[in-house]
């Protein structure tokens, strides 16, 4: 069964980790790690405590892992929130 980073239960997350998984997140992307910053990212959208800048990023990391539509679908979820998101636009 193939889980969208979107629909994914949400699970309680304090913000201090949530800021630490974000963190991690960032981290791994800038290490060239996609699939550690996916997971890290999917944390914190399945907490829902993604804000657009976690979700495009998320979308990043699926699209550096090789998962178009996963990346697809956290650049839909950003639109979603802001429809006129640049970033998202892009």
């Amino acid at each position: 069964v193939v889980h969208s980073p979107i629909t994914t239960l949400t699970m309680a997350l304090p913000d201090a980790d949530a800021k630490a998984l974000i963190q991690a997140g960032v981290l791994a992307l800038r290490s060239g790690d996609a699939m550690a910053a996916r997971r890290a990212f999917e944390r914190v959208v399945a907490a829902g405590r993604a804000d657009v800048a976690v979700l495009l990023s998320l979308a990043h990391a699926c699209g550096a892992s090789g998962d178009t539509a996963a990346a697809l679908a956290a650049v839909d979820a950003a639109l979603a929130r802001e429809p006129r998101n640049l970033r998202a636009l892009m």
